[in-house]
């Protein structure tokens, strides 16, 4: 899942879902390179700014598997 969020006013918070796997959520930013229609690569280029934000139930400890990753 992906989405983009322009203006918040208020702190938020990121909950991990507890009930599928064993580490519950990750928060991902990460740069990609995709072919347009007439095959020529297009570079995105991830950006992540985050202020108020609390990440719960996220993550795990001393693996790749981190709440909070860029890629």
């Amino acid at each position: 899942m992906r989405g983009e969020v322009i203006l918040l006013n208020r702190n938020i918070v990121i909950e991990g879902d507890m009930t599928s796997n064993d580490w519950h959520g990750q928060f991902l930013t990460t740069d990609t390179i995709l072919l347009d229609t007439s095959g020529n690569p297009v570079d995105f280029k991830g950006s992540t700014n985050l202020k108020n934000v609390e990440f719960y139930k996220m993550g795990q400890a001393n693996n790749e598997k981190a709440a909070i990753r860029f890629d």
